[in-house]
This record gives structure tokens, sequence and C-alpha cells, in this order.
């Protein structure tokens, strides 16, 4: 056998000897691992709680503005009524239902004329706030719409 042939046989015999080893490797690759793969997952259920929670207070905050849309003007009657469509609310759930007028940049009564005898505009404004995350990450998330009725 030449000294070639020689070499060639010893590598394939070490490559075999590998290919069928059942050694620790395995095990440490998967201890290795699993930690990135335990917070990937932590974390993504985190992030799906927050986004969860965020369009559950934005559908809250919708159905406030749609009471006053649709001609309420009890801003207490608006809150009461967004809490109550604010599903899986966390315990620091909060918001804030205002009525505002304005003739032109300056606060007014909604029911007198403004001085150059306009109409005032009117808004209404939700602000809802609540933390959501989970066992690794927390955000407090806040929203606030504006709409003009008038």
């Amino acid at each position: 056998m030449t000294k070639t042939q020689t070499f060639r046989l010893t590598v394939w015999n070490r490559l075999k000897r590998f290919a069928v080893a059942v050694g620790g490797g395995a095990a440490t690759e998967f201890a290795l691992i699993v930690p990135v793969l335990a917070g990937l997952v932590i974390s993504v259920d985190d992030f799906a709680n927050i986004s969860t929670g965020t369009a559950e207070m934005q559908t809250a905050s919708r159905a406030a503005i749609q009471y006053a849309m649709l001609g309420g003007t009890d801003m207490v009657a608006a809150k009461t009524l967004g809490m109550q469509a604010w599903n899986n609310k966390p315990g620091d759930a909060a918001m804030t239902v205002v009525s505002a007028c304005l003739c032109g940049n300056t606060a007014s009564s909604c029911t007198a004329p403004c001085p150059d005898g306009s109409y005032p505009l009117q808004f209404v404004t939700v602000n809802a706030s609540a933390t959501y995350g989970g066992n690794v990450y927390k955000k407090k998330t806040s929203i606030s719409d504006v709409v003009r009725l008038k």
C-alpha cells in the first residue's frame, strides 16, 4: 500500500468513528441552545400580550368616541361605556373622556357662538393607559384619540 492510500484509509476510518460517535456533543449543544430558545418563547408571549392588550384598549377608546359621535353629551357615560368595552383590562387601566370647544385657538363655551359669529368647533378626546406585558417585559401603554364632532 502506498503512503497516499494509507493516509486515505486512516482519514476514512477516523471519519467513520466520528460519524457514529455517541458522546456528549449533542447534549452540550442542547444545553447551550435551550436558554436562548426559552428566552425567545417567553419574550414572544410578552410581546403578544402587549399587542393584544393595546388592541383591546383601542377598542375601548373607540367605544367612547362612538358614543359621542352618535350624539351623547355625557362624558361620564362615555367613559363608562369605554371601560365596559375594554376586555381583559389590567388593574391599572385608566381612561379619561373630555369634550372641549374651540373658537379659533381659544377655548370657549359649546353653547354660545364665537365672537366672529361662527359656531365653535367641538372635539372629544379620549386618553387611555395601562401596563401590559408578562414575566420578562412590561410596558406602560398610552393612547389618545381625538375626534371633531362639529
